[in-house]
């Protein structure tokens, strides 16, 4: 008993318990060793406890609110989707629903259209004069795409390594400038120059002369020969100019009537250029003459327009030319060659002086 009441006084030091009696304070004790909520009950403060059942109370609300919103939105769920479709905006959406898809059958009537019947898409535009244009361009880049095709193999079978070109020496250093110019462009350019022909018998007078393999030997001994004390220079084209540049072939001398009384687009063809070649009244074998040698020593290939002087390989002169050549030799970019092989005639002169 002595220890009841040791154990009473210490309680009732530690919980601030005055005049109570020892077994109400044993049976509050054992109560609250008991079930442990009822001393919590007992000796919490009445506020917290309010606060702590307002939350208890609150969240059961929340929850069971919670579960009745689920309830309602899962159960019919056509039920939820009337309570939002009154608005404005579902009318709005479903507007947009039928637009889009109207705009999807439109789109495959569209693609039934053009992708069944090709041929009527292609003439819903073919009647356009674009089309017609675009027609034509891809015509006439294929035939300009033969006609380099075939003017390459010429070049390869025939062995064509250059054309000639001859001028006068003081014309040289305006050529290695701005190339070969034909005369109206010196005039328009203003460059000082020497002519050979004062009037042009084929009637073009912006045309620049070339030969293929060999130069013109006939009208270069005769220019020669006129004006005496002469310096000349021969040049090498590269044989691209045949397709690179616009030009005609011609199998006879330019300013003859067998040429000019034929049609320009003639002369422009891969016919003409091989007509240079083969001849209805001569027979080139009996002429000992290589492949890469036109049939007749006077055909040309007339150019209409600048020949560049990047198209320049090799400027050939002689001993007789002054001391000039040697100053304009001091130009790398460009090969010289002492050689008097293209200053003579070709082999088979004594024919053509027969047949003349």
């Amino acid at each position: 008993m002595k220890l009841i009441e040791n154990i009473l006084y210490f309680l009732k030091k530690i919980f601030g318990l005055k005049n109570n009696r020892a077994e109400d304070v044993w049976e509050t004790s054992t109560r609250n060793l008991d079930p442990i909520q009822e001393t919590i009950k007992k000796y919490q403060a009445t506020n917290n406890l309010n606060k702590i059942e307002q939350i208890s109370i609150s969240t059961d609300l929340v929850d069971r609110k919670a579960k009745e919103e689920i309830a309602i939105n899962s159960d019919p769920v056509h039920e939820k989707i009337e309570e939002y479709q009154s608005t404005d905006n579902f009318n709005k959406i479903e507007q947009i629903s039928i637009s889009t898809d109207l705009v999807d059958r439109k789109a495959k009537e569209e693609i039934a259209i053009n992708s069944d019947p090709v041929h009527e898409k292609i003439e819903k535009y073919q009647s356009t004069d674009n089309f017609n244009k675009i027609e034509q361009i891809s015509i006439s880049t294929d035939l300009v795409d033969r006609k380099i095709i075939e003017i390459k193999k010429i070049i390869r079978e025939r062995d064509i390594k250059y054309l000639t070109h001859f001028t006068r020496l003081e014309n040289l250093s305006n050529i290695m400038s701005h190339g070969i110019l034909g005369k109206e462009h010196l005039d328009e350019y203003n460059l000082n120059y020497i002519t050979n022909d004062e009037i042009r018998l084929d009637n073009i007078s912006n045309s620049i002369c070339t030969s293929i393999s060999h130069p013109n030997y006939k009208m270069f001994y005769k220019y020669r020969k006129l004006i005496k004390k002469s310096s000349w220079v021969v040049i090498k084209l590269d044989p691209k100019i045949l397709y690179e540049l616009d030009c005609i072939f011609c199998f006879s001398n330019a300013a003859s009537k067998k040429i000019t009384n034929l049609d320009l687009n003639y002369l422009k063809s891969i016919e003409a250029l091989e007509k240079m070649f083969n001849s209805d009244n001569v027979n080139r074998e009996h002429l000992n003459i290589p492949l890469n040698y036109t049939t007749d020593p006077q055909a040309e290939v007339i150019f209409f327009n600048i020949i560049p002087s990047k198209y320049i390989l090799e400027i050939n002169f002689t001993e007789e030319c002054n001391e000039l050549i040697y100053e304009l030799m001091s130009n790398r970019e460009y090969t010289f060659k002492l050689s008097d092989e293209l200053f003579k005639p070709r082999k088979d002169y004594k024919f053509w002086m027969k047949s003349n």
